[in-house]
């Protein structure tokens, strides 16, 4: 079982080099700012990037969750712009859950030249733990300057899926909300979860997972046809 303290590791080789004291991006759950720069929501210049933690309790229909994570962007000079979140729900109260949701929202603007039009990509996986009671399910939808990428999940059990499309932006100002929904049904249990990490294979050692650095489960969005200049 994937544990919210194990799902940390995601992105430890991104943190071990960032700037100390950086903390971009802006996270929000149901609306409420929790952590990052908002209000207002920070914005990447070109050659510009940003990665963090976090980890917050918060409470919803009186159920308190555990909801914890990394992030990054990046605005490099040439190449794809990209956001990557990894984020999980833990419920942790001492009776059975109420039906609650919880809506996290990654939010990051940029600042680039050149067109926005073209081909945007997102993923992500899902993973339960607990488990949640039937009926509970994860989704996640990429949206740029109010555009949606596309409707990742709902998502009831593990997997993983990824969509691509053409969106027609103009301006200068690219304004990313990567957003996350965790769906709790009534009767989820105490240490129930859901995340946007998958769950390994087997049981291994904390620190042996950190060594190993398994993968990045994230969503990004990649501006195929333009390069950054």
């Amino acid at each position: 079982m994937l544990s919210a303290r194990h799902a940390r590791f995601m992105f430890l080789a991104v943190f071990l080099a960032a700037p100390a004291g950086s903390f971009a991006s802006s996270i929000t759950l149901n609306g409420t700012c929790e952590a990052g720069t908002c209000p207002p929501v920070d914005t990447l210049l070109s050659g510009g990037s940003t990665s963090n933690t976090f980890n917050f309790m918060t409470s919803v229909n009186g159920d308190p969750f555990d909801v914890s994570g990394e992030y990054s962007a990046s605005n490099p000079t040439s190449g794809l712009t990209t956001i990557q979140v990894a984020a999980t729900a833990l419920y942790e109260g001492s009776t059975p859950s109420n039906s609650d949701v919880l809506t996290l929202d990654d939010l990051q603007d940029y600042t680039v030249t050149g067109g926005l039009s073209g081909d945007y990509f997102e993923q992500t996986a899902a993973s339960f733990g607990g488990p949640p009671a039937a009926g509970s399910s994860l989704s996640a939808e990429l949206f740029y300057n109010g555009q949606g990428v596309g409707l990742l999940g709902p998502f009831t059990s593990a997997g993983s899926q990824a969509i691509t499309k053409n969106l027609t932006l103009s301006g200068t100002a690219l304004d990313a909300d990567l957003q996350i929904t965790f769906d709790f049904a009534a009767g989820s249990t105490n240490g129930s979860f859901m995340s946007t990490v998958p769950e390994p294979r087997g049981v291994a050692p904390v620190a042996a997972i950190l060594a190993v650095v398994l993968g990045i489960a994230a969503m990004r969005r990649s501006r195929l046809s333009q390069k950054m200049v």
